[in-house]
């Protein structure tokens, strides 16, 4: 009887190659934009070769997928930061709070803004943005039910 898969976390040096690769492609995308982003402009700017960009992301959909994950961990991030109760008259408050921290996100982040609010046409990347949306959905929703139950 065989057992399934159990998904591993990456060793210590193929996470920090994996942050490499998400940042160089973050940087490209920020600069030029998802037209002119592939694996071989992304391993030039990580300064690895194409194979080791290819081994972590089969293809450019897989790693906007990846990089679209690590940009929805800083908006699971900013739901998560510490927010005084007392300082919150009702729940227009909250929101504005929230709305605030994920704009200044957008306003930090130029490959956030290429990869979220552009249209690229890229069904993986465009349904991997849904999937989060409703974790960030979710989140928001406790969130609420925390301060104002």
């Amino acid at each position: 009887m065989s057992r399934p898969p159990v998904a591993r976390k990456p060793r210590a040096s193929s996470q920090s190659r994996i942050v490499g690769i998400l940042a160089a492609a973050r940087e490209l995308l920020a600069e030029q934009g998802v037209a002119s982003l592939s694996i071989y402009s992304v391993a030039e700017r990580a300064q690895i070769p194409p194979s080791s960009v290819y081994h972590f992301f089969a293809s450019v959909p897989a790693l906007l997928e990846g990089l679209t994950a690590d940009i929805h961990g800083a908006f699971r991030a900013c739901l998560q930061e510490p927010i005084a109760h007392e300082q919150l008259r009702d729940w227009r408050d909250l929101s504005r709070l929230v709305e605030q921290r994920m704009l200044a996100i957008y306003a930090a982040d130029a490959a956030a803004r290429q990869l979220i609010l552009a249209q690229h046409g890229l069904a993986e990347v465009t349904q991997a943005d849904r999937q989060h949306d409703i974790e960030l959905g979710q989140l928001m929703q406790q969130l609420f039910d925390r301060h104002f139950p």
